[in-house]
């Protein structure tokens, strides 16, 4: 007699809820579509998450945790080298590069994208209050790294100017526009980490120090991050610098989802 695996049914549903959320956002995922995707009753939601809202969480604890875990660890690698010296273009690539890699995952798949391109603009009160409340330290510590980087700008004027550029709700680092940004510069032939750098370095050091010239700067975060996890994935899937080609294969593994996911999301 075989031992039923109460993990497996709890990932199950929690994967059923991540495609549902993924098709049809928030409007979607009420407690009749998750069962019937995951072949489970509603028993089985209620004995593992109790309610729909604690399903929800542990939903988005499950994609994003890892992913604002991932973009704490590279700044702490950017702060710690450049102490003082620490710019927006810093602050940025730590912002970009981990959800860079994760768009770019040999593995990714359309739905997980098109996942992390709802999560970032979804009004749902449920969703927004759960962000605001489990990454607001981290978003915090974003805010004021940033406000470190600009010291001849007052802190309400740089975090401003910021939010204008980035639309960014609840903070610096969950927004829409920096996640749909980011998705068509990855789709671009010959994208490389070093061009995303400097795509984004340029426009928040214009707005931020009156500086566009980022090539040299991006030249050191790449050297800076070169032993991240961050930036040893995204090597798998991007080239650092334009004399690095990326074999077609390799991109030809996660371009199709991230296609696929901007005609979802």
């Amino acid at each position: 007699m075989s031992v039923r695996d109460p993990l497996s049914t709890k990932n199950k549903i929690l994967d059923a809820a991540e495609d549902v959320y993924a098709g049809e956002g928030a409007e979607g995922l009420t407690l009749r579509a998750i069962t019937e995707r995951a072949g489970v009753n509603l028993a089985s939601i209620n004995y593992h998450f109790g309610t729909k809202e604690a399903l929800c969480r542990s939903l988005l604890s499950r994609v994003l945790d890892p992913l604002y875990t991932e973009r704490s660890h590279l700044l702490d690698v950017l702060e710690n080298i450049n102490a003082g010296q620490i710019r927006p273009t810093h602050v940025i690539a730590a912002i970009v590069l981990p959800l860079a890699r994760e768009f770019t995952r040999k593995d990714q798949t359309a739905n997980r994208i098109a996942f992390f391109l709802r999560i970032s603009s979804d009004p749902s009160p449920t969703i927004r209050t759960f962000l605001s409340q489990q990454y607001r330290h981290i978003c915090q510590r974003f805010d004021d790294t940033f406000v470190r980087s600009v010291p001849s700008v007052a802190r309400e004027e740089a975090l401003w100017r910021s939010r204008v550029l980035f639309n960014a709700l609840p903070g610096t680092i969950g927004n829409q526009n920096t996640a749909s940004m980011l998705s068509e510069l990855l789709l671009r032939p010959g994208m490389t980490i070093k061009d995303l750098i400097v795509h984004f370095g340029t426009v928040i050091e214009g707005v931020t120090t009156n500086s566009t010239d980022v090539e040299a700067l991006a030249n050191l975060i790449l050297d800076q991050a070169a032993d991240t996890p961050t930036m040893r994935a995204l090597k798998s899937h991007l080239p650092s610098c334009d004399e690095n080609m990326l074999e077609h294969t390799t991109r030809l593994q996660w371009e199709p989802a991230l296609s696929s996911a901007l005609r979802v999301g």
